[in-house]
């Protein structure tokens, strides 16, 4: 999966992209911010994959990885 296609896929789930980061200079690996109802929301596109940023009571999460149902 590209950035484009991730954009397009997070904005397919009632989304909306706020602002794209690239996590590193050398790698093809990005931060998606994605607002929903007043809500802020992370995705990281990493290696062709994209993942979602799953909050914990703790204040800790853990990024768990989005399959697309073909």
């Amino acid at each position: 999966m590209k950035l484009g296609e991730a954009i397009v896929f997070v904005e397919g789930l009632g989304y909306s992209v706020a602002k794209v980061e690239r996590i590193k200079l050398f790698r093809k690996a990005y931060t998606l911010y994605a607002e929903f109802l007043g809500a802020i929301y992370l995705f990281k596109l990493d290696k062709g994959k994209l993942y979602k940023k799953i909050p914990l009571s703790s204040g800790n999460g853990f990024w768990a990885e989005l399959e697309e149902i073909e």
